[in-house]
């Protein structure tokens, strides 16, 4: 399931059929734009989840604050017993406004030999942009995210990368007693693992021109 290195293999696998990613390549730059995906699979199975324990949660709310007040009115002594049910709208509601922000964030790399590689996601409700140095990145390839679903894996896109010494340079004997720790991110988890593959081979491929 895991995909080679960047050593391993240079060549970009052709784009998947069914991959609605935009590629746009010249001799200085890669970009790759993921437009939003929907309501699909992991997404539509949290939205699914979200409205579900929302429905729970609004029915024994109501049953229980029907009755508690049904028996002693609305009063200060009332509202701690009312709010026992706070949390449990929280988390429905955040895993609702965690499907919406999934099924409409668009996420773009750019890859350059000045700006190394950057990531950037924005969806409704939060912005995000990762960047690594080219000469930093070990690897880039698809494999397990660490979640199961249906006894079935999950996998995301992973580039692993070398923290950079300080601008100032750090002494040998400081180099040899800690060398520099390799670093994973994860990302893409849950989308199309043919549609991974490409992303990952293409990065390869490009960033190879780098090195």
């Amino acid at each position: 399931m895991t995909e080679p290195s960047i050593p391993e293999r240079h060549e970009a696998m052709p784009q998947p059929a069914a991959s609605t990613a935009q590629l746009v390549q010249d001799s200085t730059t890669t970009t790759i734009v993921l437009p939003p995906r929907g309501f699909k699979g992991m997404v539509r199975t949290m939205l699914v989840f979200a409205l579900v324990w929302l429905a729970a949660i609004s029915g024994f709310s109501l049953v229980f604050v029907s009755g508690i007040t049904f028996v002693n009115g609305i009063s200060w002594e009332t509202i701690p017993a009312i709010l026992i049910f706070v949390p449990f709208w929280a988390i429905g509601i955040g895993m609702l406004l965690g499907s919406i922000q999934s099924a409409r964030r668009k996420s773009v790399f750019i890859l350059s030999r000045s700006d190394g590689l950057i990531f950037s996601q924005a969806g409704p409700f939060r912005k995000s942009e990762k960047q690594w140095p080219a000469a930093s990145i070990t690897r880039i390839h698809m494999d397990r995210s660490g979640t199961v679903i249906n006894n079935k894996p999950v996998m995301e896109l992973q580039i692993h990368s070398m923290a950079q010494a300080p601008a100032g340079g750090i002494s040998a004997a400081s180099a040899a007693a800690s060398p520099p720790a390799e670093k994973k991110d994860g990302m893409l988890s849950g989308r199309d693992e043919e549609e991974l593959k490409w992303i990952a081979s293409t990065l390869r491929a490009a960033l190879a021109q780098f090195k």
